[in-house]
């Protein structure tokens, strides 16, 4: 509200924005961290406990933005051979993306017409070539390196991917509500006790396991702090194998709840799901809710992970058998976690 009065209600284009940000970004970053500097000095940051969370925001893009990996590969191709394309100077739409201009088509429109007019003989087709503005090629190409980083990190290498137009660097991610859709993945640090934001960054990691170390080391070289007297807290979405044991190599003081914790706190556990039967990581042994002990029996190798076995025989004569196992005669307990995450979930309570 303070910017729009002293802006006199001037808001800013779309474009304006955009040029501003790509400038001055790195301005920007160094903005953030003075301002961080001010707030210490002032007494404001105590780093005594700082929250790690995320959000994810829905991309500029929709539905009609999204293209496929063949057609993007063959659009590029058909306009580098200069196959019934024009290639014009971006003098004439001035300042835009190249793909808004009202009186002529979206950029997925001329592909898709581009596409249809190469591979088809129909006669509906237009005759005359179709105009591409040098930023659209440009963008076309970055557009193309973003699908690149998709692949190199995805598994199936055979899988047809797609992605967005008008916001390439967003992702495929699930929402709140569970639905899949072109989003980014926002990364806050905070000191909790006056609620000062230390770092934010922008990541195209669809989940959070990955970004706790990323994160934490890249507040400690802004603070110019080993963190070592700090707490972190995240929530159970980093608790990773890798995270754990990247806390526990720093010397970090951090808490991240398992699923079972987390869902013991939003009371969702029933009174034999795997969550009430309790781990001790000193004996290797798991409690059931009737007391009785399922001592570790085998360890299971994964596509490179650790399953951990744990059962007892004594199921057969308990009172809750049929609650517990109906369709077994034990109950089998498997356990995924490593060291590293046992210790954080003992030191969680």
């Amino acid at each position: 509200m303070v910017y729009m009065y002293l802006t006199g209600n001037d808001k800013p284009s779309y474009r304006t924005i955009i040029n501003f940000k790509n400038e001055y970004g790195s301005l920007i970053e160094e903005v953030l961290v003075l301002t961080i500097g001010v707030a210490r000095e002032a007494g404001m940051v105590k780093l005594n406990d700082l929250a790690i969370d995320s959000t994810t925001i829905k991309a500029n893009s929709s539905s009609s933005s999204i293209i496929k990996e063949n057609n993007l590969e063959l659009a590029r191709k058909i306009i580098k051979e200069g196959k019934e394309t024009d290639i014009i100077e971006d003098e004439k739409y001035g300042d835009k993306r190249g793909d808004e201009v009202p009186q002529d088509l979206t950029l997925k429109k001329k592909i898709k017409k581009l596409i249809k007019k190469v591979t088809t003989e129909e006669e509906c087709v237009d005759e005359e070539s179709i105009v591409f503005t040098k930023k659209e090629v440009e963008k076309l190409d970055h557009v193309y390196e973003e699908l690149e980083k998709i692949k190199e990190t995805h598994e199936n290498k055979d899988k047809e991917f797609s992605i967005s137009l008008t916001d390439p660097e967003a992702r495929w991610m699930k929402n709140k509500k569970g639905k899949i859709e072109q989003s980014l993945n926002i990364q806050n640090i905070v000191d909790v006790e006056e609620g000062i934001i230390l770092k934010s960054e922008v990541v195209q990691d669809p989940t959070d396991h990955h970004q706790l170390p990323i994160q934490i080391e890249g507040l400690k070289e802004i603070l110019e702090n080993d963190l070592k007297e700090t707490n972190i807290l995240a929530d159970n979405g980093y608790n990773t194998s890798k995270s754990a044991k990247y806390l526990h190599d720093n010397d970090l003081n951090g808490f991240m709840p398992n699923r079972a914790q987390t869902s013991a706190k939003k009371n969702k556990i029933k009174k034999f799901s795997k969550a009430q039967f309790q781990y001790n990581i000193e004996k290797n042994t798991y409690t059931c809710p009737n007391n009785r002990i399922l001592p570790y029996k085998k360890t299971y190798d994964i596509d490179g992970k650790k399953r951990k076995v744990f059962y007892t025989k004594d199921c057969k004569n308990c009172q809750y058998k049929e609650e517990c196992t109906p369709h077994s005669n034990y109950r089998i307990i498997s356990h995924y976690s490593t060291n590293y995450q046992d210790l954080m979930s003992q030191k969680n309570g």
